[in-house]
């Protein structure tokens, strides 16, 4: 089947999706992962948290828009920033919370 993908879409279109699907998995991961840390709680100050952690340069392009976000959100995004820091030091989120819901 991938190889019938690769001649039909072209190795840099399998090696996207490849990524794209490691991205969901790792995603899983490191909700479960933060989850831990925090005692098995995913909820921060009553709000459900969760993240989809994604690989720039293989998803579609998503401009940035500028938001603001209420206060408990920031609060939720300084503690994941810091977990997340922690985990890997030398990469940087961007977050898009126009993908978000509440």
């Amino acid at each position: 089947m991938v190889n019938k993908l690769t001649i039909e879409c072209g190795n840099n279109t399998v090696n996207k999706i490849k990524t794209m699907f490691e991205d969901m998995i790792k995603s899983k991961n490191l909700n479960n992962d933060f989850k831990t840390t925090r005692g098995g709680v995913s909820v921060i100050d009553g709000v459900e948290f969760s993240v989809e952690v994604l690989t720039s340069g293989h998803w579609p392009y998503q401009e940035i828009p500028k938001c603001k976000i209420p206060p408990v959100m920031g609060k939720i995004q300084s503690v994941f920033q810091q977990f997340y820091s922690k985990k890997f030091s030398s990469r940087k989120l961007h977050w898009l919370f126009s993908h978000g819901n509440l």
